[in-house]
């Protein structure tokens, strides 16, 4: 059997972009508003930090 595995390269320097993607449970849809916006955001920053 010949298994196929796709190779990934990462790029985690200093100033590159990244996309970030995600799906809510059950679809919920739960940045519609600016505050939870913003606290997705405040948390993403804090992540960023540590």
């Amino acid at each position: 059997m010949n298994s196929h595995r796709k190779t990934i390269r990462h790029f985690h320097e200093p100033g590159d972009l990244h996309e970030l993607t995600f799906s809510c449970y059950r679809r919920m849809q739960l940045l519609t508003n600016d505050v939870w916006r913003e606290m997705l955001c405040r948390s993403i920053d804090k992540a960023m930090i540590r």
